[in-house]
């Protein structure tokens, strides 16, 4: 339920609920298929919330599980990308870049 919640403030851009909700939900234990796409959200929430350290950590971890799991990376890599960008990390952020739009 708190998922669907984190999905639903994600979609209205309400990031301070949604990031509330995605704690609460990771205090409980989130469930297998939610965690990859919860992580990501939360990865965006955090860097429109401007928490970038925190948002790169989020998005990293869906970096690592996500090829496992079928997970649609090139959402990833471009806010990996974004966030890398702001970070001033130039390269980090070049690269993911091409990962988000291969050739």
């Amino acid at each position: 339920m708190l998922c669907n919640l984190v999905d639903c403030y994600s979609q209205l851009r309400n990031y301070e609920d949604a990031l509330d909700c995605f704690l609460e939900a990771a205090e409980i234990g989130l469930p297998k298929e939610w965690a990859l796409q919860a992580h990501c959200q939360l990865g965006i929430a955090y860097a429109r919330l401007n928490f970038l350290w925190e948002s790169k950590r989020e998005l990293e971890l869906c970096e690592e599980q996500g090829p496992d799991h079928s997970f649609p990376m090139e959402t990833v890599y471009g806010w990996l990308s974004w966030v890398c960008s702001q970070l001033g990390e130039k390269s980090e952020s070049e690269r993911y870049a091409r990962l988000a739009h291969p050739i």
